[in-house]
């Protein structure tokens, strides 16, 4: 997986002093963006599984862990089906 670019320094932000809320938090909860970046330091458990250190877009890191999932898991029928098989992977034998 190659980061969007190698550094590891966030950017500056500036505060905004007003507090944000969705206008329809059901469809859209205000966490909802187009791009949402994290940051993968050397080191970090994300930097082993990315094989990267640098800047990752969301989503990018999202397909990563969902196709490290389903490789330890059969693919689910169902939602449902999903959240049972996911659940067992992590229960104590």
């Amino acid at each position: 997986m190659e980061p969007i670019t190698p550094s590891t320094d966030k950017k500056t932000q500036t505060l905004v002093p007003l507090t944000f809320s969705s206008s329809a938090p059901s469809s859209y909860p205000f966490a909802y963006v187009d791009n949402l970046w994290d940051v993968v330091r050397e080191g970090s458990n994300l930097a082993q599984l990315t094989e990267a250190i640098g800047q990752f877009d969301q989503h990018s890191i999202n397909e990563l862990l969902a196709t490290l999932i389903l490789q330890i898991i059969t693919p689910p029928a169902t939602h449902g089906s999903f959240n049972q098989s996911f659940s067992r992977s992590f229960e104590r034998s």
